[in-house]
C-alpha cells in the first residue's frame, strides 16, 4: 500500500506541476485545473499522513479520484461550449465580411458601368459617323471598343457573381426558341472574331423544343460557352447540337480544339482555382456564373475532353 500510495503521490505532483506549467504557456487562468490537481494531490497526501502518523486508513484518495474525474469531465464540456461559441462568433463574422464583400463588388460594378457604356458608344459613334480616320486610328479606336466591351462584360459578370451569392437574381421565364437564340448569338459572336479562322454551326434542329427560361440569361450562358470555346481556337469549327432524351434536352457546344487534361476539366467552373499559363484564355468567373445560372435553370453542365 506504500509503494502505490507514494507512486500516486509522485504521479499527482508531476501532473500538478505538468497543469501549471501548460496553463502559463497557454496563458489560461489557473483556478480550476489548479484547483483540480491540487485537491487530487492533497487526497493523496493525506492518506499517506493518516496512514503512517495515525495508523488508520481514510478514502481520501478515492474522494479525490471522484472529484478529478467530475472536474475534468465539468472543464471539457465548458472548453467544448466556449469552442462551439466561438465557431459561432467567427461563422457570423464571416458570413458578415462576405456580405460586405458581395456589396462592395456590386457597387463597384455599378460606378465602372455607366464611364464603360459611354466610352462603347463614343467609340461605335466615331467608327459610324464616316469621321475620316487613318488606318491606325481607326485601328486603335477599335481596339478601345473591344477592350471597353470586355471590361464591361467583366463588370456585368462581378454583378451577377454578387448577386447570385446573394440570390438575388430572379428569372424571368418564357417559352425560348433556343435555335433562334443560338443563331443571334452565333451572328453576335462573329462580328467580334473576325481576324480567327473559327467557323461557328448551329446544327440544332429545326423542330428543337421550346425552353421555358429567361431569354437574356440564357443569351448569357450560350454567349460565355461559346467565347470559351473560342478564346481555345486560331483555327477550326464549333459545332452546336442538341437532342431530347427522356423528356430532357441535351444541347451539345463541341469545338475542334486541342482539348483539355483531363485533372483541368474538374476545375474549369471553380472561381478559385489556380491557372498556369495555359489557362489563361478562360475565364473562371464567368464560367462559374455560367454554371450557376444553368443550375438556376434547374440544368446542368458537364465538360468532356477527348
Amino acid at each position: 500500500f506504500a509503494g502505490y500510495l507514494i507512486i500516486n503521490l509522485i504521479i499527482l505532483t508531476v501532473l500538478f506541476f505538468r497543469v501549471i506549467i501548460s496553463s502559463l504557456r497557454e496563458r489560461k487562468k489557473l483556478y480550476y485545473p489548479g484547483a483540480i490537481s491540487l485537491v487530487f494531490l492533497l487526497s493523496a497526501i493525506v492518506d499517506i499522513i493518516t496512514k503512517y502518523f495515525y495508523n488508520y486508513r481514510s478514502y481520501f484518495m478515492y474522494l479525490g479520484v471522484l472529484i478529478f474525474l467530475f472536474s475534468v469531465a465539468y472543464l471539457m464540456a465548458v472548453r467544448n461550449i466556449e469552442g462551439i461559441k466561438n465557431n459561432e462568433i467567427l461563422g457570423d463574422q464571416l458570413k458578415r465580411n462576405n456580405f460586405l464583400k458581395d456589396e462592395f463588388l456590386s457597387h463597384i460594378a455599378k460606378e465602372l458601368k455607366s464611364p464603360m457604356s459611354s466610352i462603347i458608344g463614343l467609340t461605335e459613334a466615331i467608327v459610324a459617323d464616316g469621321t475620316p480616320l487613318s488606318k491606325e486610328q481607326l485601328l486603335n479606336t477599335r481596339l478601345i471598343n473591344y477592350s471597353a466591351v470586355q471590361l464591361s462584360r467583366l463588370i456585368d459578370d462581378l454583378s451577377d457573381y454578387s448577386r447570385l451569392n446573394n440570390d438575388g437574381i430572379i428569372l424571368a421565364k418564357n417559352s425560348v426558341n433556343i435555335k433562334q437564340l443560338v443563331d443571334i448569338v452565333i451572328l453576335i459572336t462573329e462580328s467580334s472574331i473576325e481576324e480567327k479562322k473559327v467557323n461557328i454551326i448551329n446544327n440544332l434542329p429545326e423542330e428543337f423544343p421550346m425552353v421555358h427560361g429567361d431569354i437574356n440569361r440564357l443569351q448569357q450562358i450560350f454567349t460565355n460557352l461559346i467565347e470559351a470555346s473560342i478564346k481555345t481556337l486560331s483555327t477550326g469549327t464549333i459545332t452546336i447540337s442538341g437532342k431530347e432524351v427522356e423528356g430532357t434536352l441535351e444541347i451539345i457546344i463541341e469545338d475542334t480544339g486541342s482539348g483539355l487534361p483531363f485533372w483541368k476539366l474538374n476545375n474549369l467552373f471553380n472561381l478559385y482555382s489556380l491557372k498556369d499559363k495555359e489557362d489563361a484564355a478562360f475565364s473562371n468567373l464567368s464560367l462559374h456564373i455560367t454554371k450557376k445560372l444553368i443550375e438556376l435553370h434547374g440544368g446542368t453542365i458537364e465538360v468532356f475532353s477527348a
